[in-house]
């Protein structure tokens, strides 16, 4: 992702702050009978975006402290401190749980970029044979593009990325050297 004055940390902690602030100021202005409560998502998210989580957090609890002195000063629409306290706890748990989803989200988006890339990277390093492949039947030499019939391991070794070594399967190993597993070639004659 690519570094813009926006996207840093500290540029969006100091932000996400002072709109922070200003709704708190506007909350409090505008009285209890508008609610700000949507608002206050979007520097928390925007932190949590783009800083770690302990900023994030940071982030919460400070609109959570800002709504609660809004609210705390405009006192006559509750019957009691304690509501207002209550609402503020409420409403710092529904920012914290923003923080932590988006936190799980950012994770996992860089992650899948990540596999993305590796994909990507790996699909560029990959040649593959595909197609009819003309292969005599006895020899087992292919037919090339030029019409030239040679070894099987020749043109693997030209259209992929594939090496090859060479041994013996235990069949052709008997086979060829019978004296070495204690069986004797028998003569017909």
């Amino acid at each position: 992702m690519k570094v813009t004055f926006f996207t840093r940390p500290q540029t969006a902690a100091v932000l996400s702050s002072i709109s922070i602030l200003l709704l708190g100021y506007f909350d409090y202005v505008s009285g209890w009978e508008f609610g700000f409560f949507v608002f206050y998502f979007l520097p928390i998210i925007y932190t949590a975006w783009y800083c770690r989580l302990k900023s994030s957090v940071i982030i919460s609890v400070l609109s959570a402290a800002v709504w609660f002195f809004a609210d705390y000063s405009l006192q006559p629409h509750y019957s009691s401190q304690f509501f207002s306290l209550w609402n503020s706890m409420i409403r710092l748990c529904v920012f914290l749980l923003i923080v932590f989803s988006i936190d799980k989200i950012k994770k996992g988006v860089t992650a899948e970029r990540k596999i993305s890339d590796d994909l990507r990277t790996a699909l560029t390093q990959i040649k593959t044979l595909r197609g009819l492949i003309p292969i005599c039947a006895s020899c087992k030499k292919i037919r090339n593009d030029q019409g030239y019939w040679e070894q099987i391991e020749k043109y693997i070794t030209e259209h992929s990325e594939a090496d090859f070594t060479h041994g013996l399967c235990e069949t052709c190993a008997r086979k060829l050297y019978p004296e070495a597993f204690g069986e004797e070639e028998t003569s017909e004659g």
